[in-house]
């Protein structure tokens, strides 16, 4: 392998703004000597992802996590950014109304591939503390929805301190996920959240 290949800057695509181009020729090296994908795997993944590019208005990352459920090129798109740029790449990839809380709500697998990908607690804490419009994070919607299983991932993703962080989060009007869990009535996910939570947090 070449260890001196370079990682992959992955166009940017924010609302209103325009995209760089798929630098194609330098993603198709990445993949075979980084990450040991053969030619006919390359081929078939940069069609993918080169497809994706082109979305109307909307990133990559979010679009191959929630339209395409494309787990695999999730994957290949996390490892080849350089670990450094990770968060920032995640954050302007999944950000707006669908971006991170809506891949938690409805994709809670890869939301774990998402979290794996940062390397620290507060990287972690940074992607999760991230709001949609409504001011709500993945955590509000996986009350408000009864999502059990994104609380399940998220709780098993971070620290004690960080949960108990997270639970405590207000939205725009100053809800926790906790006081929406209890105001919707969903006593299942509310349930496991209290369960989640050590006694001394209680």
């Amino acid at each position: 392998m070449a260890a001196s290949t370079p990682h992959i800057d992955y166009p940017l695509k924010l609302y209103g703004t325009e995209v760089r181009p798929l630098d194609v020729i330098k993603l198709k090296q990445h993949l075979i000597e980084q990450l040991s994908y053969n030619q006919t795997e390359v081929s078939t993944l940069v069609d993918e992802i080169t497809s994706l590019v082109r979305e109307d208005n909307k990133s990559v990352l979010r679009t191959a996590a929630v339209e395409r459920e494309a787990l695999r090129l999730v994957n290949v798109m996390l490892q080849s950014v350089h670990p450094r740029q990770r968060l920032r790449f995640i954050q302007t990839q999944a950000c707006g109304a669908d971006g991170l809380c809506f891949i938690a709500r409805y994709h809670p697998e890869t939301l774990i591939q998402i979290l794996q990908s940062v390397s620290t607690d507060d990287e972690r804490l940074q992607l999760l503390q991230m709001k949609d419009i409504t001011h709500w994070t993945a955590l509000h919607y996986a009350a408000f929805t009864s999502a059990t299983e994104t609380v399940q991932v998220i709780s098993e993703s971070v620290s004690e301190e960080i949960w108990y962080t997270l639970l405590s989060m207000g939205d725009g009007n100053k809800w926790t996920p906790l006081l929406k869990a209890c105001m919707w009535g969903k006593s299942e996910v509310l349930e496991m959240m209290m369960r989640l939570m050590s006694v001394e947090m209680r």
